[in-house]
């Protein structure tokens, strides 16, 4: 064995994701060895290009401009759909609105900040970073807001005064019936790097204005009178000015869904340069068909690795033992995935047999111990019994005898009880009350006893046989002895305490010791802790039966009495079947 080195571990990857990295690298090469050879092509036609450029460069800003606007847009009524998905004031008790507008901050860089207001004015949600020091005298004067709610139909932009920037707003209704003006302010870096990559010439600038003929943008730093004069004059469409002794082409038109207007202002004299734009134009098919073969690639390799995903998932739900769930699903796929699944099924039949024999197994063995603890009933009970009915024959009463030998009859019939484990409440009941009229004639009548319970109320449950006499015999030999005080008294209740049958059985003897107590505890803790047979025995026989949920409590003070509740789950205890 080599300590020196340590076992280099390989990393593995799913299939679905090995077949898709794959494919799309080739299709990356693919598309850089298209790309490359196109420019090959397209550079050595440069110049037959270039006389077409300078009247569709206008109408391409224009639609770049649109795209970009359209994409704004686009934000603005996903915003809107999201607050009307969602409650949104269990989203802000929970201080989760932040979330959703941060992943819109990551989603576009242009965008400053994100803000939703009442339609009173004040500031009910933002992203995290945002930070407004504004009144609310200056939000509801603000130019924004006013146009949101004064056009609650359409999505406003204003022009912020300082800066390159401009602010989207929007007003909103809910489905929950609020009103909120949503707002978004954006950079202008786009729409600069948009004109930028226009080639307008030497001197070609564009200008963005609104209704007003207030400036919105210039990528210029001072306007020509005689272009506004001319913007002024002919509102939308095409025509020429001359400033310095260069002719430029003026094209005007509208951003949709704006209100603005742009004007674009090509240099005549300039050469555009083509090669730019193409190459623009080519990578954004290239990008188009990456994400259409992206798409392609995802379908396929989805259709080949499902069936093996679905049988992984099958796989999983044995691992929580749902043998019967694991084998509903019929999965569908290649021939090879099918004989997979078919092994797996025979597979998973034969440990639910297993499983099902195991169970059975332990059921008897459950069974076997049961017996063996009600075995251990004290037997002793019995040669007392007919020692005290010989001592009555002898002495001539006979009527006691016979008292005693019909309530003996009876106790052993309930404890036989053709065989059953599993007898009605009142039977059990009754059983005790024969056990303690036998011990009341034994013990000459030194204590009194009462049984408390609502027939009615009890009738419909089943016990185990035998858990009542050994806790009454251990309150008449350990809680009143041979010796008892006066007025000695034994009380046994039973009723429904949802949800549980509960047993009380009082008797206001000596008491136990706490040390005893703790004794007897343990021994229901554990099984090799011997301390006497009675309330252990019931205490494993319960929960043997009922399970966990089943439970023996002891109360006792010392010189006042003790009391022993049994506690068994109604669940438990509504049927006479035996387990």
């Amino acid at each position: 064995m080599n300590l020196g080195k340590t076992k280099k571990t390989n990393r593995h990857f799913a299939l679905k994701t090995e077949l898709f990295v794959t494919t799309f690298i080739l299709m990356l090469l693919f598309v850089a060895g298209l790309f490359t050879s196109f420019m090959a092509v397209y550079f050595s036609s440069t110049e037959e290009v270039y006389r077409d450029q300078v009247a569709s460069t206008s109408e391409e800003t224009i639609n770049n401009f649109e795209i970009y606007i359209d994409n704004v847009i686009n934000i603005s009524n996903l915003v809107e759909k999201k607050v009307n998905s969602i409650s949104l004031s269990s989203e802000i008790k929970e201080d989760k609105s932040y979330l959703y507008f941060d992943e819109l901050m990551d989603f576009s860089n242009e965008i400053r900040f994100v803000s939703l207001y009442k339609e009173s004015g004040e500031l009910f949600a933002k992203n995290t970073y945002y930070h407004s020091s504004e009144s609310l005298e200056s939000v509801l004067s603000s130019k924004w807001f006013k146009n949101a709610k004064n056009e609650p139909l359409v999505n406003s932009f204003s022009k912020i005064e300082e800066g390159n920037y401009f602010t989207l707003s929007k007003f909103i209704k809910t489905n929950e019936g609020d009103n909120y003006v949503l707002r978004i302010q954006y950079s202008f870096d786009k729409v600069i790097s948009l004109i930028k990559g226009s080639n307008l010439g030497e001197g070609g600038h564009v200008l963005i204005y609104d209704k007003n003929y207030d400036m919105v943008y210039s990528s210029i730093p001072k306007i020509d009178e005689k272009e506004i004069s001319s913007i002024k004059n002919m509102v939308i469409g095409q025509t020429t000015f001359s400033i310095n002794d260069s002719t430029f082409y003026l094209y005007v038109s509208t951003i949709q869904n704006t209100g603005w207007r742009v004007a674009i202002a090509n240099n005549f004299d300039a050469i555009v340069n083509a090669k730019e734009s193409i190459i623009i134009i080519f990578s954004v098919e290239c990008v188009s068909f990456i994400v259409v073969f992206l798409l392609l690639i995802y379908l396929i390799t989805n259709q080949i690795t499902k069936p093996l995903v679905a049988l992984e998932k099958e796989m999983a739900k044995v691992e929580s033992f749902d043998f019967k769930e694991a084998t509903k699903e019929k999965i569908r796929g290649t021939k090879e995935v099918i004989s997979l699944n078919q092994s797996y099924i025979k597979m998973l039949k034969r440990i639910q047999e297993l499983a099902a024999r195991l169970i059975e197994e332990e059921k008897e063995q459950n069974k076997a111990e049961l017996l063996a603890l009600q075995n251990q009933i004290n037997p002793h009970f019995l040669y007392n019994t007919l020692d005290s009915i010989l001592l009555l024959i002898d002495k001539g009463d006979n009527e006691n005898a016979g008292k005693m030998i019909v309530a003996l009859s009876r106790f052993f019939r309930i404890s036989i009880s053709r065989g059953k484990n599993i007898i009605p409440v009142t039977s059990e009941l009754d059983h005790v009350n024969y056990y303690l009229k036998i011990q009341k004639m034994r013990f000459k009548d030194n204590f009194a006893y009462e049984l408390n319970y609502d027939k009615n109320e009890i009738a419909p449950y089943f016990v185990m046989k035998l858990i009542l006499q050994p806790i009454v015999e251990n309150a008449i030999v350990h809680g009143i002895g041979e010796h008892p005080k006066e007025n000695a008294e034994i009380t046994i209740q039973a009723k429904v305490i949802d949800p549980y049958l509960i047993f009380k059985i009082h008797d206001n003897g000596y008491g136990i010791l706490p040390e005893k107590q703790k004794e007897i505890l343990s021994s229901f803790l554990d099984k090799n802790v011997h301390v006497g047979v009675g309330l252990s025995n019931v205490y494993h026989r319960i929960k043997l039966f009922y399970g966990p949920k089943a439970d023996i409590k002891i109360e006792s003070k010392m010189d006042v009495g003790t009391t022993i509740s049994i506690l068994l789950p109604l669940e438990g205890v509504k049927s006479d079947e035996e387990k």
